[in-house]
């Protein structure tokens, strides 16, 4: 076999021998399948994803850095191997592959089919026998063989070539660990040379595997036993010699036990039908990747990055006509009697108000495009333009409208918007991430666009061609023409107004939490006996597990450290005050890094004002979400959060003013469920907590306590978000039993929400997704999962998003409307923020009546329900002190 030529670390040229890589596929998936992920990976379509997303990723790095002259990927047979015929009980306590995994099969061979390398798997023989009868093939041919794989098993293969018998060599490559197993590397982490791996794993047995060994010969009496006797034949042979009593009883009286132990632990090195090295090598050689393929399977996967990297920029094809129009003169007569047109408004600078136009695009037709950069004519540009966009019958298809009003100049205001395709993505797709232009037209069309102006604007015709027959399919037209579009509007108004801050209180503010953060600090430490890093979870766990010798959490953390989580230090407060302080301590520093330190410097120096940015397209559920700086995570009733929203004050002369929906979801629950207990509590006004109290714990309305109140709380909102028994009894501090009984009188005498419950969730099963009151949906495939965590966490979710989706809709169709009456009332009072149910304004002292009552009635009145909307104002001088 030809030597080919490598740099050495000197520099100098040496030669080394073609590698085989030979990769174990289903090592390489459930690593992947497991790894830690910050989110759930889903398609657009809502099929998990993270397996194949992470084994690309992972295969991709391979490939690149190591660059094998062959390859192969190897999969296991579907069918019984002679495994099974030797021992019935062969991996019979494997448990079944989670079903989220399976779906991913399929997608990872087609990945491996477009990234051109071969594939094999040989019925009646496990991939590690196929991998280990081709290393040793390939190193007999001289190459070196690379088996890459966790399993600790292969290592028996590894081998080296010797002067007697030149040849290749077998190395293992532990993806995990980033390591290349040779024989010294075995001896040392084995404690055995590679030919008696096989030997330890006989005597110690293999769980994973349901390998037998030998009971009562662990790992490390494994090893000792072949490393005195070499083999597990003549460990058996002489097992009078052994002095450890329950080993020398072990080989006795399992002999047969072992043996057949040893049988199923070697790997065949004689399996038919493989590729005959070195004659047929270039079966193994990896093939041009099908560019074609990946681009289909990273789109319908919405592996938006990944498919970038494949598809090239989408080449202008002569049939499309790109103009450039010179001047205002010419936009204003291109403008003159056109029907329906795409605009692309090309920005710079970060939003809301540093958001600066700097080109507009036209395109009349897919294919048909017209630019013009605004430059010195800026004024004169939007002059000409200005009739044209604020004309509401002209209509217009735009990606994002609210963020084109935002880039407008002040005094024009879009109108005529009829399509919006980051919307259309947005609401076909809601649990998709990324809705940007790019990324719809690579998901949508399969094309990487090149970045020009009038191309993103012909992009957007062609998207919304495609996009609104999918909306009107999917039954979505009414969610985007009465909800969303028209909110984006309104979102961009409340971004560009801001709210009242006042830097002095944060400095203030900021000061007190530094001395409470030192006089924290040294109580943990008096507590601890020691000082240590408190931002550390290792030393952390030190203290609580090691030192204090708290009792030790199920769960872990990164590096095998006992898990220091809040939930963790949560259970464990009531025994000990240490864990309390912590949590203390998180709280005040995050509240403290992330908002009172952060905030002046926020403050826009035009407006003196804060000007955070709503998200539109950002939950599954259709929440709003706002970032730089998210208002909506500032803890509400909490001492602390309250600290902090005393720094939000309104203008001089103005006051704030609160408006926030009452248990809003609880009686979307009663209209929805149509629960008789449940409506007429809600139409004759009672305290739905108080009549749960009385309903479920039998305690009449004069008899309850605030306890008692709290209970009833948790029990409505529990059960309306699907926590289990188990969930509710940790919420309450009793044992789960105790918290079934509550649930089951629930049930009991709320039968209407129970019957709903069910019929929802029979609906979800047979649909594969949820909607809102209004059609809003949101696949949730995962409902049909065998796998029990993933079922129970799809059917919490079918139970949640049609409420909490349903009270977003709400919330939102109450923003528009409110918006509408203050301009037609001519007041100047100013939405600013809404967050969670709530909806703050900044209303002029003379106009607090006529804002009152106009507000409170536009959102009580926003939609009939069969309960009564109810909306709690209140007033005050600042965010924190309302009345």
């Amino acid at each position: 076999m030809p030597m080919s030529e490598k740099s050495s670390p000197s520099g100098q040229r040496e030669l080394r021998r073609p590698r085989l890589f030979l990769i174990d596929a289903m090592s390489y998936i459930f690593r992947a399948y497991h790894a830690p992920m910050g989110q759930r990976l889903a398609s657009p379509k809502g099929v998990p994803t993270q397996a194949t997303y992470l084994f690309t990723n992972m295969l991709r790095k391979l490939l690149r850095e190591q660059a094998p002259e062959y390859v192969a990927v190897v999969f296991e047979s579907k069918g019984p191997t002679f495994r099974d015929q030797l021992f019935a009980e062969y991996k019979a306590q494997r448990p079944p592959m989670p079903d989220d995994l399976a779906v991913q099969l399929p997608y990872i061979r087609q990945l491996c089919h477009g990234l051109g390398l071969p594939l094999l798997e040989y019925e009646g023989y496990e991939a590690d026998d196929v991998i280990g009868a081709l290393a040793r093939q390939a190193a007999a041919a001289g190459l070196d063989a690379v088996i890459v794989t966790s399993d600790k098993d292969m290592l028996q293969l590894v081998s080296e070539p010797t002067a007697a018998t030149p040849s290749g060599a077998v190395r293992v490559f532990s993806p995990t660990k980033e390591i290349f197993y040779d024989a010294t590397e075995v001896e040392k982490y084995f404690g055995v040379p590679p030919e008696k791996v096989v030997d330890v794993v006989a005597l110690m047995g293999d769980a994973i595997d349901n390998i037998p060994g030998a009971k009562g010969i662990g790992e490390k009496g494994a090893r000792e036993l072949i490393s005195k006797f070499g083999s597990v034949e003549a460990a058996l042979e002489h097992h009078a010699e052994v002095k450890k009593k329950n080993y020398r009883e072990a080989l006795r009286e399992q002999r047969e036990q072992i043996l057949l132990s040893k049988k199923l632990a070697t790997l065949r090195t004689d399996v038919p039908g493989l590729p005959q090295l070195p004659d047929e090598l270039n079966r193994l050689r990896q093939q041009a990747p099908d560019a074609t393929a990946l681009a289909g399977l990273f789109a319908e996967l919405g592996f938006a990055s990944l498919l970038k990297e494949v598809l090239p920029t989408t080449p202008i094809p002569a049939s499309v006509a790109y103009s450039e129009l010179r001047s205002a003169a010419e936009l204003q007569e291109f403008l003159a009697g056109q029907p329906a047109l795409a605009l692309w408004f090309e920005t710079q600078g970060t939003p809301p108000l540093d958001l600066r136009l700097t080109a507009l695009a036209f395109a009349r037709r897919p294919g048909e495009a017209h630019w013009i950069n605004l430059g010195p004519e800026e004024k004169a540009i939007l002059a000409a333009a200005q009739n044209y966009l604020e004309d509401e019958k002209a209509p217009k298809s735009v990606h994002d409208a609210k963020t084109a009003q935002l880039a407008l100049a002040a005094g024009i205001e879009l109108r005529g918007v009829v399509d919006d395709t980051l919307l259309y993505s947005y609401l076909l797709q809601p649990t998709t991430a990324k809705h940007s232009l790019e990324d719809v037209a690579l998901r949508q069309l399969n094309l990487r666009l090149s970045g020009s102006v009038a191309e993103k604007a012909d992009f957007v015709a062609r998207l919304a061609a495609a996009l609104r027959p999918e909306l009107e399919a999917a039954e979505l037209v009414n969610v985007y023409e009465s909800i969303e579009l028209p909110l984006a509007g309104v979102l961009a108004a409340m971004e560009q107004v801001g709210i009242g801050i006042d830097p002095e209180a944060l400095t203030a503010l900021s000061a007190g939490f530094e001395e409470e953060l030192t006089r924290l600090t040294e109580r943990i430490y008096a507590l601890a006996g020691t000082e240590f890093n408190l931002n550390s979870p290792k030393q952390l766990s030190e203290i609580l597990f090691e030192k204090l010798r708290l009792p030790m959490p199920r769960k872990y953390g990164r590096g095998k450290v006992a898990s220091t989580a809040a939930e963790v230090l949560e259970e464990l407060a009531g025994l000990h005050e240490l864990p309390a302080r912590v949590l203390e301590y998180r709280e005040l520093a995050k509240l403290k890094s992330t908002y009172i330190d952060v905030l002046p410097g926020m403050i826009h120096p035009r407006t003196g004002r804060l000007h955070t940015s709503f998200n539109q397209a950002g939950t599954a559920t259709g929440r709003l979400s706002s970032s730089e700086p998210n208002l909506q995570n500032i803890p509400i009733r909490t001492e602390l959060g309250n600290k902090i929203r005393a720094a939000f004050v309104a203008a001089p002369g103005c006051l704030l003013l609160s408006a926030d929906y009452s248990q809003i979801e609880l009686r979307v629950l009663a209209h929805m469920s149509e629960d008789p207990v449940l409506v007429e509590a809600f139409q004759r006004g009672e305290d739905i907590h108080a009549r749960t109290a009385q309903e479920v714990l039998g305690v009449p309305p004069l008899m309850q306590t605030g306890e008692h109140r709290r209970i009833a709380k948790m029990i409505n909102f529990g059960i309306m978000y699907g926590l289990t028994a188990f969930g509710l009894g940790t919420r309450l501090g009793i044992a789960p039993e105790e918290a079934q009984k509550l649930i089951d009188a629930y049930f009991r005498r709320y039968a209407g929400v129970k019957a709903f419950r069910e019929r929802l969730l029979a609906e979800v099963r047979q649909s594969g997704l949820t909607r809102t009151l209004f059609g809003r949906l949101r696949p949730i495939p995962e409902i049909n999962s065998r796998q029990a965590n993933q079922r129970n966490y799809a059917e919490r979710t079918a139970l949640n998003s049609p409420l909490q989706g349903t009270a977003a809709d709400l919330m939102k169709l109450a923003m528009i409307a409110v918006e509408r009456r203050l301009r037609q009332a001519g007041l100047r009072t100013r939405m600013l923020l809404q967050v969670h149910d709530e909806l703050l304004f900044e209303v002029p002292a003379e106009e607090l009546a006529a804002a009152r009552e106009l507000i409170k009635a536009a959102m009580e009145q926003v939609y009939r329900l069969r309960v009564p909307l109810l909306v709690d104002i209140s007033v005050g001088p600042n965010w924190r002190d309302l009345k």
